[in-house]
C-alpha cells in the first residue's frame, strides 16, 4: 500500500475521519491496522475509536521524549502567537485598500499618474509583507519536522490553533480607528479575510514546509540563503513597527523610540528585536540545518 491508506476502505464519511486518525500512526503500523480492519469487517464507529486509541497511546508515548517539547516551545508558541498578530495586522492595514481598489475598481487607477503609483505602492507592500509570513511560515513548518518528525502533525496542528486563536480577545490600531471603521465592520473584511490571510499566508506554507522536511532531501544551499536573507530582510524592515503595534493589540502602551531606537532603550529593551528574533529563528535553523547537510556530504580533504 505504500504512503496510500488502504484503497479498498469504504470512503464514507465516518471512514474519512478512520482515514485521518490512520496518518498519525507510523507507516509500517498504519499499514497493518488497515489490513486488520478490513479482514475483521469492523464497522466505521468502533474502527474510529480503536484508531484514535492506538494512536493517542502512540502519541503519548512519542511525548516522553524532549524533542516535541522543544518543538512546542520554541516554535509553535512564540511564532505560532507571533505569526497570528502578524497576520492579523497585515490583513487589517490592507483590508482599507483592498476595498477601495476591489469594490471601487475603475481603470483610472491606471490611466492616472499619481493613482498608478499609489496602486503599485500598496500591491508592492502587500506582496512583501505576505511574502514575510510565508516564508518565516514554510521554515517555522520546516523545523516542526526537522526537530520531531513522528509527533510533526501534532505540533503542525498545535501550530495552526496558536495561529488562529493567538489574538483571541485582542484588537488592532486599524480597527481602533474611526477612519476604518466602516470597511472593518463589514463580514468579509472583519472575519473573512483574516482567517483567509492566516490559512494561505502561514498555515498553508507550514504544511509545505513540514511536507518538504519529511521528504529528507537536502535542501539546495544557495537558493535556500538566498531566499532566507530576502525574508529576514522583510522581518527586520518593520521589526520596530510590528512589535509595537502586537504590544498594543495586548494593551501595553508603548512610546516611540528614540535614536537609538535598535535596541528601544526609551521603550521597552529590546521591544523594536523582540519579533525580529522570534521569526528569525525558524529561518536561522533551517538554514544552519542545510549548511551541517552540505558540509557531511563534503568528500574528506586529501
Amino acid at each position: 500500500m505504500g504512503d496510500e491508506i488502504a484503497p479498498d476502505m469504504p470512503a464514507q464519511r465516518g471512514w474519512r475521519l478512520v482515514h485521518l486518525a490512520l496518518w498519525l500512526l507510523e507507516p509500517t503500523e498504519r499499514n497493518a491496522v488497515c489490513g486488520d480492519l478490513l479482514e475483521s469487517g469492523t464497522s466505521r464507529l468502533p474502527a474510529l475509536r480503536d484508531v484514535m486509541g492506538l494512536a493517542v497511546r502512540r502519541q503519548l508515548a512519542l511525548w516522553l521524549d524532549w524533542r516535541p517539547w522543544v518543538a512546542l516551545i520554541g516554535i509553535v508558541v512564540p511564532v505560532g502567537l507571533l505569526l497570528s498578530h502578524a497576520a492579523r495586522a497585515w490583513a487589517d492595514s490592507h483590508s482599507v485598500y483592498l476595498f477601495l481598489y476591489v469594490d471601487h475598481w475603475t481603470w483610472l487607477f491606471l490611466e492616472i499618474p499619481g493613482a498608478r503609483r499609489d496602486l503599485f505602492f500598496f500591491a508592492g507592500r502587500a506582496a512583501l509583507g505576505a511574502l514575510a509570513l510565508a516564508g518565516v511560515s514554510w521554515a517555522s513548518g520546516f523545523m516542526l519536522g526537522a526537530l520531531s518528525r513522528r509527533t510533526a502533525w501534532v505540533t503542525l496542528f498545535l501550530l495552526g490553533v496558536a495561529v488562529l486563536l493567538g489574538t483571541a480577545g485582542t484588537t488592532t490600531m486599524a480597527r481602533a480607528n474611526a477612519f476604518n471603521g466602516d470597511v472593518l465592520a463589514m463580514p468579509f473584511y472583519a472575519v473573512v479575510f483574516p482567517r483567509l490571510a492566516r490559512a494561505i499566508l502561514v498555515i498553508v506554507p507550514a504544511w509545505l514546509g513540514l511536507r518538504r522536511s519529511l521528504q529528507g532531501r537536502p535542501l539546495a544551499l544557495l537558493p535556500l540563503v538566498s531566499g532566507a536573507m530576502t525574508i529576514a530582510w522583510l522581518t527586520i524592515w518593520p521589526a520596530e513597527r510590528l512589535t509595537s503595534s502586537i504590544l498594543r493589540d495586548r494593551g501595553i502602551n508603548t512610546i516611540e523610540s528614540g535614536g537609538d531606537w535598535l535596541i528601544g532603550t526609551e521603550s521597552i529593551p529590546l521591544a523594536p528585536w523582540s519579533a525580529t528574533l522570534v521569526a528569525l529563528l525558524p529561518l536561522a535553523s533551517v538554514v544552519t540545518i542545510a549548511t551541517l547537510q552540505r558540509w557531511h556530504k563534503r568528500p574528506d580533504s586529501v
